[in-house]
């Protein structure tokens, strides 16, 4: 599976996350797809994009002060023969007016970027793959009417209801 293209950003108030991506068909060419889905995704996916803000940072020469302010929005891959280059897109509130910077990074290969940011590009690649196969954060469901809170799992195959005396059912949830 090859990534290329990963965004994760808010849309008309929900977050969204779109992703394109390419699978060998069975003629053994490359086929295009596109995930486009308001599921959330796991915590550690949305970390990701979080520690790709340092990055943004490094990488546009912005202090490191700075990096509270930014918020990394997607990736683009490029992939020629054996070598894969990115571009990192984030935004950037304005002091001055409040109002959002639309961010670039030039389009740079591994080879140009520290360790750091390497480490979370693959990160990211990874949790890419995962989300694709479903694998996303499930939220709880109220199903019982007893009064328990609603809490986040992060469990792909199981919707899980712990009851207000601790009680617990899992539901498998099959596609």
């Amino acid at each position: 599976m090859k990534i290329n293209k990963v965004k994760h950003e808010e849309k008309d108030g929900v977050m969204e996350t779109f992703i394109d991506y390419e699978l060998p068909n069975k003629n053994g060419d490359m086929s295009n797809y596109t995930l486009k889905t308001t599921d959330l995704p796991k915590k550690s996916f949305v970390a990701v994009f979080r520690s790709l803000e340092k990055s943004i940072c490094t990488i546009c020469d912005f202090d490191l002060a700075d990096e509270k302010y930014i918020t990394v929005t997607g990736v683009t891959f490029t992939h020629k023969k054996s070598r894969v280059s990115f571009v990192i897109t984030a935004e950037k509130e304005l002091d001055i007016c409040g109002d959002m910077l639309k961010i670039n990074t030039p389009k740079l290969s591994d080879a140009q970027v520290d360790e750091d940011t390497k480490h979370f590009l693959d990160l990211l690649v990874d949790e890419c793959k995962e989300f694709i196969l479903g694998n996303r954060m499930a939220v709880q469901l109220n199903l019982f009417g007893d009064g328990s809170e609603a809490v986040e799992v992060e469990n792909e195959n199981f919707f899980v209801h712990e009851s207000s005396d601790g009680g617990e059912i899992r539901m498998k949830v099959e596609a």
